[in-house]
């Protein structure tokens, strides 16, 4: 996971996603897509321009990214299009908060995806809706919830954490940690959830919390346990 990300910032984007969307939400939207793999076929997008596609059902809409050669850029209803057979990629990267004992761990749920809702007058992006109804904060830092749903164990200098619901898994994200001094003594670590930036360089504590003042990222608390024990 260590490989930097490419905004999607140069897209094939059809005249109906553009009547549908106004100029500013549109490039709000492209801002927090980035060029993996195709949402088609699975393969590795490469340095030509993708294809936005946007699947509409019931006041929700997904944006992903495909080869222009998968398919066509369009806004369609979710059951006239075809299955996809690609899934979004993740990303993640972490720092340590000098003088605060804090290990802070920052993923990008869906690389080549974003989730719409629609607001009645428009849309809004919704990503992170899932993140912040199972308990994670967004608008400040402080307090910082600690959630149920959410676990992290650190083992053989891998932080993963994970993330279920009803007891159904829905995601799992690691990090290799060179900070396991860190975990041993706080065993906490601070989950951050955005897909505005590359969280894989360059991130610090400012960046996190000036995104989520921006609402642009989800926050929380997650409790750290060994690999070999409950967490």
């Amino acid at each position: 996971m260590a490989r930097g990300l490419r905004r999607a910032q140069r897209l094939k984007i059809d005249k109906v996603i553009r009547a549908r969307l106004d100029d500013e939400f549109l490039a709000e939207l492209t801002a927090n897509l980035w060029i993996v793999d195709c949402q088609t076929c699975g393969r590795a997008l490469g340095p030509r321009r993708p294809a936005l596609v946007i699947a509409e059902c019931a006041g929700v809409a997904e944006a992903t990214l495909h080869h222009a050669g998968c398919q066509d850029s369009r806004w369609e209803a979710v059951e006239q299009l075809p299955r996809f057979a690609g899934s979004p990629s993740w990303r993640s990267g972490g720092f340590a908060v000098p003088g605060t004992g804090a290990l802070v761990f920052l993923v990008n749920p869906t690389c080549e995806a974003a989730l719409l809702a629609a607001t009645g007058t428009g849309w809004r992006l919704g990503s992170l809706d899932v993140f912040l109804r199972a308990g994670m904060r967004t608008g400040s830092l402080d307090p910082l919830p600690m959630p149920s749903g959410f676990t992290a164990v650190l083992g053989q200098g891998t932080l993963t954490v994970s993330y279920e619901a009803g007891g159904a898994p829905l995601a799992r994200w690691w990090i290799p940690s060179d900070d396991g001094g860190l975990v041993d003594r706080t065993r906490t670590v601070v989950l951050g959830l955005t897909t505005a930036v590359d969280v894989t360089t360059g991130t610090t504590m400012a960046v996190l919390r000036s995104l989520v003042e921006r609402r642009q990222a989800a926050v929380a608390v997650v409790g750290v346990g060994d690999a070999d024990s409950p967490s």
